[in-house]
């Protein structure tokens, strides 16, 4: 199951194994202080969502291992925040991934809680 949340998650998604959230940065051109600051608001925002109960799950779903994930442009403003405020012993301990976009391939790295950027 994979939903757009109402609750402002950008993504929710629910297996038997695995339950996602993941919050989604998008990139505009405006100044380096709104950048950090959508930067700041998307990590307290998917962050305050480590631990959230599994209310009204179905059984099957409860034992699900809870993953939480933050997607954005790989822009250097965005690196610089992700090194400076999210270091791998965080990622580790909330079980938070990376998903980096790049803008001119239109790939996608996933950046695991014991990588480096």
């Amino acid at each position: 199951m994979c939903t757009h949340s109402d609750d402002g998650i950008s993504l929710l998604a629910i297996s038997e194994k695995e339950w996602w959230h993941v919050q989604c940065l998008g990139y505009i051109e405006d100044s380096v202080e709104s950048r950090q600051n959508d930067f700041n608001r998307a990590l307290s925002f998917i962050i305050s969502h480590y631990g959230h109960e599994k209310k009204g799950m179905p059984d099957n779903f409860k034992s699900a291992r809870q993953y939480i994930g933050l997607s954005l442009p790989e822009t250097p403003i965005y690196l610089q925040e992700l090194k400076k405020k999210i270091r791998k012993p965080l990622r580790q301990k909330l079980n938070l991934w990376v998903l980096l976009y790049d803008t001119c391939s239109g790939g996608i790295r996933s950046v695991s809680p014991d990588c480096d950027y």
